[in-house]
């Protein structure tokens, strides 16, 4: 096969299990178009993809890129003295495709915003008013704490565990800013002790090293979630700390709104990785395949094996001869070409 055709190959295999490989690297997709305001309506009908559908241009006005939401403080009359006011893209349907979203998170006197994390962005907070004491914890155990003032900032890595209290006596606000149109919200109290249906007690027990009725015990703080958010939660300032509003994942904000969500993508990067594993496992075998299909076209004869050199090409009869040795023979001593063949013809004809 030819160098150049080898290549060219070898490329067209590359580039395949690339493309397989890049949805699970990628964060939101980046936008072709100069907006795509997402359409609530369309949620309801047979189209699944990730994030939502676009409204029709002709129909966006300018009130789907606008939002108020921000503007007043949360109600911080729970147990955890925090709430959370999300301008995602729930709320705020002009930041679909936009890969942005902001949350305002307000805290009474010692209030706590609870450990929890955000699957799907990294997060920058603003101290708007009082001051914050902060931190995440990283995958190896390590805590990086600080107090954050007014007017300055800090950083919560994607996916990482992370929290904020307020230190004094006196309210304190902050803005989030996130890096996803939907950064997603999980509670650590809530995903393990409120989960629906709930994770088993002795699971529990064995992992905190504590009885089973203490368990118990803290199950009954939380009421159980439904689609996200907690039961009786009365809105979207009573969830005591979720950074994403009202406690939601992805998608489950328009349950109670337009019905099931549509967003989940059928064929998504978890689906995918059995496909990038098979290929991975296999690429050897799907080269060679390829090369000598490759090669098996070049020569000509793709119904034969290729070390038999079948070539029908005029100047390479000699290479796949249409007679036997025997059959050649006889033809030579009827027609004779030159004075040596007839020779040989008359020398064969008088030993027969």
């Amino acid at each position: 096969m030819a160098p150049k055709q080898l290549s060219t190959v070898l490329l067209a295999v590359c580039a395949t299990f690339l493309a397989l490989a890049a949805p699970l690297l990628a964060g939101d997709p980046d936008m072709l178009q100069d907006f795509c305001v997402a359409d609530y309506k369309s949620l309801n009908g047979p189209l699944r993809l990730n994030g939502f559908p676009c409204k029709r241009p002709e129909n966006v006005t300018a009130d789907d890129f606008f939002s108020a939401a921000l503007a007043l403080p949360g109600n911080t009359g729970n147990p955890v003295g925090s709430a959370v006011t999300a301008a995602n893209v729930e709320k705020l349907p002009g930041l679909n495709t936009m890969g942005v979203s902001m949350s305002r998170v307000d805290y009474a006197p010692w209030g706590v915003n609870p450990p929890h994390t955000h699957p799907r962005a990294t997060e920058i907070i603003y101290v708007l008013e009082g001051s914050l004491d902060v931190g995440f914890v990283t995958t190896a155990g390590k805590l990086f704490a600080r107090t954050v003032c007014k007017g300055e900032l800090f950083v919560f890595p994607r996916g990482l565990l992370h929290y904020q209290k307020n230190n004094g006596d006196a309210p304190a606000a902050a803005i989030s800013a996130f890096n996803s149109q939907l950064p997603g919200t999980q509670s650590l109290a809530l995903a393990l002790f409120a989960a629906s249906p709930p994770v088993p007690t002795d699971v529990l027990a064995r992992a905190l090293q504590i009885d089973g009725g203490l368990v118990e015990a803290i199950k009954s703080k939380f009421p159980p979630m439904r689609g996200g958010c907690l039961s009786g939660a009365g809105g979207e300032e009573k969830n005591g700390g979720n950074s994403d509003g009202r406690g939601r994942d992805q998608g489950a904000g328009m349950k109670e709104r337009h019905g099931p969500s549509k967003q989940a993508n059928e064929f998504s990067a978890p689906a995918r990785l059995p496909v990038m594993v098979f290929v991975f496992f296999h690429l050897q075998e799907i080269i060679m395949y390829i090369v000598g299909q490759a090669e098996k076209e070049e020569a000509g004869c793709s119904g034969m094996p290729a070390q038999a050199e079948c070539r029908h090409a005029p100047e390479k009869d000699a290479e796949c001869p249409d007679h036997s040795p025997e059959e050649e023979a006889e033809e030579k001593a009827e027609f004779p070409d030159s004075p040596e063949e007839e020779e040989e013809a008359d020398a064969s004809s008088s030993e027969g």
